[in-house]
């Protein structure tokens, strides 16, 4: 769990991790980083993910951890990914899933802020 103050950088690998959630864009056989986010104010949020070339990677913001139902967005680029939450609200709690495709592992800078 984390409580968004400015900004937050988590620098990790999904190297080793098991697969706990399903994603819409295809990430269901890849280890799953999953970050609960608590905005500490309503306003837009920012979610950054950065990974090297060779990491097939995918990004998903939704409100419940294990849910496609409300996926605000689910993408996989190149290696840059930016998403702009425009519903966050202070309090309320939502999702940030850094995962790859058909087993794609690897490093990751993941930067969530105001």
């Amino acid at each position: 769990v984390l409580k968004l103050d400015k900004e937050i950088t988590i620098v990790g690998t999904t190297s080793g991790l098991q697969n706990v959630t399903k994603t819409t864009c295809g990430g269901t056989s890849a280890g799953d980083a999953v970050y609960q986010v608590v905005p500490l104010k309503t306003a837009p949020v920012t979610i950054e993910l950065t990974t090297p070339p060779a990491f097939d990677r995918l990004l998903a913001v939704r409100a419940a951890c294990n849910s496609d139902f409300n996926t605000s967005v689910c993408a996989d680029q190149n290696t840059f990914l930016t998403y702009t939450l425009q519903t966050a609200q202070a309090g309320v709690p939502f999702h940030v899933v850094v995962s790859g495709h058909s087993g794609s592992a690897g490093a990751y800078t993941l930067r969530v802020r105001y």
